[in-house]
């Protein structure tokens, strides 16, 4: 089916009959959120996403993006459980951890979540983005907490993940962008 004003098609059908997962193009969790950035088409993101699910239940993505369909409609307990799926089937999916810490208020300690996600904070091979974004996770959680210093520790851990991802700012280089673009307008 083609996605309204999306110029895309996504096949959420088996290619073949035998085939045990669907053919899905150009990602189909990507598709889906960007259906749902579409103000008034959550509910055709929903069909494509349950289609998706029928036919291929472990597909992290579009489970990942049923999670976060329905988080964005206020079903948080229904969220969890397919963020839960996601990291159970995918334990170094990383946005799924950061929903499970973010659209919750942590308040044991021992939250289990939270200590897989901070041993996974510990993995040196994790990506900048994937660090900064647990780290940002995981200093939400332990602000919850009430353990200030370590929440802080996280969100300097977070800033100095994207620094080490992200150029230096050019401040001359930022001007003459900004200077041509005021040009440009006039």
């Amino acid at each position: 089916p083609t996605l309204g004003p999306i110029p895309r098609v996504v096949a959420i059908t088996k290619t073949k009959p035998h085939d045990q997962t669907p053919e899905i193009f150009d990602r189909g969790g990507v598709i889906a959120r960007r259906i749902q950035q579409i103000a008034g088409r959550d509910e055709d993101a929903r069909q494509h996403i349950d289609q998706a699910l029928a036919i291929a239940p472990e597909h992290l993505e579009v489970r990942y993006a049923r999670g976060m369909l329905l988080l964005a409609s206020g079903d948080t307990d229904q969220a969890l459980s397919h963020f839960r799926h996601c990291v159970n089937r995918q334990p170094r999916l990383v946005g799924a951890w950061q929903q499970l810490l973010e659209c919750r208020r942590i308040t044991d300690p021992d939250d289990p979540e939270l200590s897989s996600a901070r041993k996974l904070l510990q993995e040196p091979d994790i990506g900048a983005i994937e660090r900064e974004q647990l780290a940002l996770a995981i200093g939400k959680a332990l602000n919850d907490l009430q353990q200030y210093d370590a929440a802080f520790d996280c969100f300097s851990q977070a800033k100095q993940a994207r620094r080490a991802r992200l150029p230096r700012f050019d401040r001359e280089a930022w001007r003459k962008d900004t200077d041509a673009r005021i040009a440009a307008s006039e």
